[in-house]
């Protein structure tokens, strides 16, 4: 039996050949991941090199980058390598999806942004990868700024195409209300990004709630007992 393949083209006339995983890929994957555990833990190519270029490399073959070439490839190229994977072994990635969701974000002064669905491709990760990290790396934040800074904005900035307004640009002069705007269309495109964010506000909410009960009782029973 055949296997199925694509090839992608890099640089300098060298060949990525995609396939579907066969009997070696189990082998072929272990050995990365092996590598890979020497990398730096919170370094962003740590994270690819653990996340991304297992699957890659023991799915193709050819002219095959290193896991720092890889790294360093242009976004379009490196989506077009882990889409190929993903479109001949959906049984490892899931359902194949190949359309992705774009809306563009209008504000009052006539600006657009332009956001994406993340659909699990390499590059956009890898740049929300990137913004938490340069977001944590800031120690001259105010606190009240801190949970905007390190985990809102990076979602919404990461979906962006193109180049995304700077964070301390937002901060100092986007209003709530535009804020809020963008802040929606990016969590309508990449609901599993805000999840922790919705869980929490349900466990402040149901805090909440818990509460004014409890506030609720406690008035009942004065009134009973002023009663008596």
């Amino acid at each position: 039996m055949e296997l199925k393949t694509k090839t992608i083209m890099l640089a300098d006339d060298k060949k990525i050949i995609v396939c579907e995983a066969d009997a070696s890929y189990d082998a072929r994957m272990r050995s990365v991941v092996l590598d890979a555990q020497n990398a730096e833990a919170d370094s962003d190519f740590g994270f690819f090199y653990k996340t991304f270029y297992p699957v890659l490399f023991a799915c193709s073959k050819g002219d095959l980058p290193s896991a720092s070439e890889s790294y360093a490839l242009p976004a379009e190229k490196l989506d077009q390598w882990y889409l190929a994977v993903w479109e001949l072994n959906p049984d490892l990635l899931g359902e194949f999806k190949t359309e992705q969701r774009d809306r563009f974000v209008e504000f009052r002064d006539g600006s657009t942004l332009r956001l994406t669905e993340c659909n699990d491709l390499p590059s956009i990760i890898m740049r929300l990868v990137r913004y938490e990290s340069e977001a944590q790396a800031r120690l001259d934040v105010p606190e009240e700024e801190v949970a905007f800074r390190n985990y809102v904005y990076p979602k919404m900035a990461a979906c962006v195409v193109g180049e995304a307004p700077a964070v301390d640009d937002v901060v100092a002069n986007y209003p709530h209300s535009e804020i809020a705007k963008w802040s929606a269309v990016a969590m309508d495109l990449n609901p599993k990004w805000f999840q922790l964010i919705f869980d929490e506000a349900a466990r402040l909410a149901a805090d909440g709630d818990a509460e004014k009960k409890k506030r609720s009782r406690r008035s009942h029973n004065k009134k009973i007992k002023s009663a008596h």
